[in-house]
């Protein structure tokens, strides 16, 4: 996951030159035969920069060899993201994998270009789990808005037998196939009589208590919240067996067995993503006292002004915005471009490198959440 920590290392590690390289990565379908060319654009488009800044050409193919190389390379592609990050930092090369498609774009200068990273930083406030459970087949996802990945936990039982075994009140359940859930149609379980149905009950009671038991350990350090994805009556029990004060209310109801994680993360972030948005936007909804008390900045060259002088506590971006133009340092002023120039910079990536280097913390919104309609927006520490 992204964090700021690891976009400030990587905001730090500059040199006389480096190459940004951005591009969608197609996994299946037609569009997979674009890969490799979209690649091979990238690269020439960063060869010819770097060679009209100077750049020794032999340095330059070294460091960019290794994608070169990569281009025709199935496994290579089969290894990466929705989307990748390229970055050849003198004669280094550093590739990021994203949880999503970004748009292709070259960027070469002193420092690596980190502003189409922004939305895909892991914000802890937006961070949740998901917990895909049956008497079958036990998942737990790690999630954010943007990607989900499966966690291993010690002692978490694959299932119901896996967890109970010899120990199982029932030695031979019947079941048939009933309604339809997020994963397909789920098993119903049924027995002879009342007896069985309470062995039934007994069994999925120790069952989900030691499933409780491990993610409780997990979690309860984290205090992130935990969605329940599972069928009645796992649901139900599982809720009054449970401890964790951060298990959600809201459920994914159906069986889960033969949903991917993706398709159980999608459904997941729809559900709760006003929910994963409040912090933000909550903070946000304290702008005006802020700004009448002389606590913001708006706009570019008003956030690159408060971040030299070390007063950014928070910012708040549009990561899809780009805005070309010079930042003159010494004088605090700025020159905006309609169109990208020799010497131009990424304004909007310039001001999140300045905000990172002074240490303040950064949130990725949506431009209709930003205030007075600006790319960028920072709170500060003191007043101005």
């Amino acid at each position: 996951m992204l964090t700021t920590t690891g976009l400030r290392e990587l905001a730090g590690r500059r040199g006389e030159a480096c190459a940004s390289l951005f591009l969608p990565v197609a996994h299946g379908g037609p569009d997979v035969r674009q890969n490799p060319i979209r690649l091979r654009k990238l690269l020439k488009e960063a060869s010819e920069r770097l060679v009209a800044q100077g750049v020794r050409r032999q340095g330059m193919e070294e460091a960019l060899q290794p994608l070169t190389d990569a281009i025709d390379d199935e496994a290579w592609w089969n290894e990466r993201g929705d989307g990748v990050a390229l970055y050849a930092i003198g004669s280094s090369l550093l590739v990021e994998d994203l949880p999503g498609a970004v748009e292709e774009l070259v960027v070469v200068g002193e420092r690596p270009c980190i502003r189409p990273l922004a939305r895909f930083l892991g914000d802890p406030s937006t961070r949740f789990f998901v917990l895909a459970l049956s008497a079958n087949r036990v998942r737990l996802l790690d999630c954010s808005l943007e990607r989900a990945e499966q966690v291993h936990l010690e002692g978490l039982p694959d299932s119901l037998t896996d967890a109970l075994g010899h120990q199982l009140e029932e030695p031979s359940l019947q079941h048939h196939v009933g309604s339809r859930g997020p994963g397909g149609a789920q098993p119903v379980y049924h027995g002879q009589g009342r007896g069985e149905d309470e062995d039934r009950k007994t069994d999925l009671e120790k069952f989900l208590r030691r499933v409780d038991d491990v993610v409780r350990d997990h979690l309860a350090p984290l205090d992130a919240p935990l969605l329940l994805a599972a069928a009645e009556p796992t649901d139900a029990i599982y809720r009054e067996v449970s401890s964790y004060a951060g298990l959600l209310d809201e459920v994914l109801h159906g069986n889960p067995d033969t949903a991917e994680p993706e398709g159980l993360h999608r459904v997941a972030v729809e559900l709760l993503r006003p929910r994963l948005e409040q912090p933000a936007r909550k903070r946000l909804e304290e702008w005006s006292g802020l700004e009448h008390a002389g606590r913001t900045a708006t706009g570019i060259e008003a956030t690159l002004t408060a971040a030299r002088r070390e007063q950014v506590g928070e910012l708040f971006l549009d990561p899809t915005a780009r805005i070309w133009g010079v930042h003159h340092a010494e004088g605090e002023r700025v020159e905006f471009h309609d169109q990208r120039g020799d010497g131009d910079e990424d304004l909007v990536d310039l001001a999140i490198v300045a905000c990172l280097d002074c240490g303040a913390g950064l949130h990725a919104v949506d431009a209709s959440d930003l205030p007075h309609d600006a790319p960028v927006a920072a709170m500060l520490r003191y007043a101005t």
